[in-house]
């Protein structure tokens, strides 16, 4: 069963995805960028040596970190699209065509 692209959606479909290329979980960084009366949180996270970091601050630490985790899965499947595709036309390009 897949797991619904929701706010808490998102952190699942990661770990899920990093779990399938057999990779090490995600890693977690949470700061408080604001005061002890008003916490203001951003969220890092690491999956296989590249870092991700949320544009946004947040008053839950919880909701920073299913922010990041919803960018860094967004940023991780479209890469993935992207280089599918440029294999596809490489491979394409290589076909001979014709009588050439």
């Amino acid at each position: 069963m897949r797991a619904k692209k929701g706010p808490k959606g998102y952190r699942c479909l990661l770990h899920q995805h990093v779990q399938k290329l057999k990779k090490p979980p995600p890693v977690y960084q949470t700061q408080n960028e604001g005061s002890d009366h008003n916490p203001r949180f951003r969220s890092t996270v690491s999956v296989d040596g590249v870092s991700y970091t949320s544009s946004s601050t947040f008053q839950l630490r919880k909701i920073a970190e299913l922010d990041v985790s919803r960018i860094a899965y967004t940023a991780i499947t479209q890469k993935e699209k992207t280089e599918a595709l440029q294999f596809i036309q490489q491979v394409y390009n290589f076909i001979p065509y014709g009588n050439e």
